[in-house]
């Protein structure tokens, strides 16, 4: 499945969340989906201390994946949606699985 990995998440307000402002020598920056998803597979939680090293492996192997911004098979898009499930806020859960849900009717494109 093709993600929206370059599209700009917006806050409750329906703003562009900004992680850094412009300065003279760059321009703004935003959090994209691909920022979010990164962010999910590079934080540790409670429940990975129980994971075996093939699942280590795999985590680590879809994270890098998600990095190469590949087309993922469904299965892999149901264990990032879980895995931003257990480690982003409430509204970017929102706004990352509404992508996923739209990217898989076609209804974004990346």
């Amino acid at each position: 499945m093709k993600l929206p990995y370059s599209t700009i998440l917006t806050d409750m307000a329906g703003n562009d969340i900004q992680t850094a402002a412009a300065t003279e020598a760059a321009p703004a920056k935003f959090l994209t989906f691909k920022d979010a998803l990164i962010t999910a597979f590079s934080v540790q939680h409670p429940e990975d201390e129980r994971m075996t090293p093939a699942d280590r492996y795999a985590l680590g192997k879809l994270g890098f994946a998600i990095g190469k911004e590949v087309d993922l098979p469904v299965d892999d898009v149901a264990r990032v949606k879980d895995r931003v499930g257990k480690l982003l806020t409430g509204p970017l859960v929102f706004v990352v699985w509404n992508l996923i849900e739209d990217a898989a009717k076609g209804e974004v494109t990346a």
